[in-house]
């Protein structure tokens, strides 16, 4: 398990395919995730961009239900 703080426009491949979602591609992870931030941030003073920090999470599964 690990957490660390990157920068939206630094998500790459390996980890948007890690993540398991959609097609596993990057361009899908940045599509989704695009659409749920600025949902998130509307509002705020926070702006969807390259550089917007985000908390990136990785754990494994141990069973799914």
């Amino acid at each position: 398990m690990s957490v660390e703080i990157r920068r939206f426009g630094e998500i790459d491949e390996e980890f948007a395919r890690a993540e398991g979602e959609g097609d596993l591609t990057l361009e899908w992870w940045r599509t989704a995730h695009q659409s749920y931030y600025e949902n998130v941030l509307a509002g705020s003073r926070h702006k969807v961009n390259a550089d917007l920090e985000i908390v990136c999470e990785r754990f494994e599964v141990v069973m799914n239900a």
